[in-house]
Formats: C-alpha cells, sequence, structure tokens
C-alpha cells in the first residue's frame, strides 16, 4: 500500500503539535515550581529536562531504603554468590557478580591493560595488525573441533575459525614481514569455569625470526606488561598473593 504525501504531513503536523503540548506542560510545571527553574537545561535543541537533584532507592515492594538497608542487602547477595550454590549465577550473570564482588572488576582491569600494552608493544616493533576473517570453508590451524554453520547466498557450510595461523602465514608469503592478530577463536569442545569455547588469542609472524626471536618477544611482553599494569596501575596487591606467585613476577620483571 502507497502512503501519499499527505499522510506523511498529517504525521508530521501531529508530532510537531504534541511536541509543543510537551513543552507547554514544562512550562506551566516550572512556572507551579520556582524552585526547578534553575536546575532546568537543555540537551537537544528545544528539549527541556530538569536536572535531578537527589536519588531514591526502592525496595521490591516500592519502600524507599536507606544505604545501610542497601548495605545489608548487598551483603546478603555476596554471601550467596560465595556459596556453591551461587557459582553458577556468579559465572552466568557476571553483572551480578560485579555489583556485589568489586575485586571482581580487577581481572577485566588486567585484561584490558594487557591487550593495550601487547599492542603497542607489537607495534612498536613495526609489526602490522590485521584481521582475518572468522568463516572459513576449511577448519585448519589447529586439532580442534570447529562451530558449523550455513552461509544462505553461497548456500554451503562454513566453519567458525578454530586458529589465525594459515590467513597470517598467507600474508608472510605476501610480502608482508611482520603481521599479527589478537582476535576470537571458536572451538566447539569441553567447557569449564576456566575454558571458554568461545575466547580471545594472538598470533603474531615475522620473517627471517626464529624460536629465539620469539622467545624474546614473549619475555618482552610478559615481564613489561606486569612491570607496568600489575606494579603501576595496582590492580594487584603483592602483599596479597602467595610466595611462589610473588617469587615468580620478581623474576619476570627482573626484581628478585
Amino acid at each position: 500500500m502507497e502512503l501519499s504525501i499527505d499522510y506523511y504531513k498529517e504525521e508530521l503536523e501531529k508530532a510537531i503539535r504534541s511536541l509543543h503540548e510537551a513543552q507547554e506542560e514544562i512550562e506551566a510545571l516550572k512556572s507551579e515550581n520556582a524552585d526547578l527553574c534553575e536546575h532546568a537545561f537543555k540537551v537537544r535543541e528545544d528539549e527541556i529536562v530538569i536536572k535531578p537533584m537527589c536519588a531514591l532507592t526502592l525496595s521490591y515492594d516500592h519502600r524507599i531504603i536507606d544505604g545501610a538497608e542497601a548495605a545489608q542487602f548487598l551483603q546478603r547477595v555476596q554471601t550467596y554468590l560465595q556459596s556453591s550454590d551461587g557459582t553458577e549465577i556468579r559465572f552466568r550473570q557476571r553483572y551480578v557478580d560485579l555489583m556485589v564482588n568489586p575485586e571482581v572488576k580487577r581481572n577485566f582491569i588486567i585484561r584490558s591493560q594487557f591487550i593495550k600494552f601487547m599492542r603497542n608493544y607489537l607495534d612498536n616493533m613495526e609489526y602490522i595488525e590485521v584481521e582475518t576473517p572468522v568463516l572459513n570453508t576449511i577448519a585448519g590451524g589447529a586439532a580442534a573441533r570447529p562451530f558449523i554453520t550455513h552461509h544462505n547466498t553461497l548456500d554451503i557450510d562454513m566453519y567458525m575459525r578454530i586458529a589465525t595461523e594459515l590467513p597470517l602465514k598467507r600474508l608472510i608469503v605476501g610480502g608482508m614481514d611482520r603481521v599479527y592478530e589478537i582476535g576470537r577463536i571458536f572451538r566447539n569442545e569441553g567447557m569449564d569455569p576456566k575454558h571458554n569455547p568461545e575466547f580471545t588469542s594472538v598470533e603474531l609472524y615475522q620473517a627471517y625470526a626464529d624460536f629465539h626471536d620469539m622467545m624474546d618477544i614473549c619475555e618482552g611482553i610478559i615481564s613489561g606488561d606486569v612491570d607496568q599494569t600489575i606494579w603501576n596501575v595496582g590492580v594487584m596487591a603483592k602483599e596479597g598473593m602467595q610466595e611462589t606467585d610473588r617469587m615468580v613476577l620478581d623474576i619476570m620483571t627482573h626484581k628478585g
């Protein structure tokens, strides 16, 4: 069914009238409550909002609760999540775990800072970051069971990548001497709290280099990141670590 220009004009006029009516209501509210005038401001053209001066926390039965009661509630949730019954909720609903366990945020900070440092480290060594296809017609580069999907347009089954090795090596053959990729890998295999079928990996390749060069790069990334992120960012307290962990970090950062 084709709609005429008159139809769109009527709809536009209705929208404009609704906007004007809303503005008139706001102006009437401001005139009745003079104290709100100094807290009104525009966020978009001709759109007025009132800046909130305070926030109230409501319970499930719509009671206003104070900070102490809210803290007690979060403490009960935290205790439950730390029990055996709450383990599954922690891993399935990570936002709940973050809400009641601020120290869990440390893992996210460490991961973000590590990827940032590693990317800068490789870029400074004149490596080129690339993105290779996630969908492939063959599952190559590793010995793992792939996820299979279907390409509707081509009407063929395709595999989600289990490694980034083959495309990166083709780039080396094509003349790019130093390449790397930080990307997602998908392996349709077992899982547990420390192993996920979907995970992030980094692979890097360099022409005319051997395993000694790769060892130097790996040591430089790990020791440099530990020195910069773990100590300087302050996301891990050395005093709270086991003795063996402290010794390992001291060796990696050449402080032992």
